[in-house]
């Protein structure tokens, strides 16, 4: 087994897929080979795509609240 992470397209460059974050994920040697292969799922990457930018725009939202909250207390002060 190898160690450490790449970058795997989703939808490869090669074949018209863009260099974009939604048709990027973040995967280990051996699944980045398992997911060339088709062995794992477009659809399952993708899946985890999604939810990875949920998440990223869920605590940007809360980013964004707390700076607004600390911005109004210290107007008040």
């Amino acid at each position: 087994h190898q160690s450490g992470c790449e970058i795997h397209h989703i939808n490869p460059v090669s074949n018209g897929g863009k260099d974009v974050f939604e048709n990027c994920i973040l995967l280990c040697p051996n699944h980045h080979k398992e997911a060339d292969l088709g062995i794992i799922s477009k659809s399952l990457l993708f899946s985890y795509v999604l939810k990875d930018k949920e998440e990223i725009i869920e605590q940007n939202k809360i980013k964004r609240m707390c700076e607004a909250m600390n911005l109004l207390n210290l107007q008040v002060k």
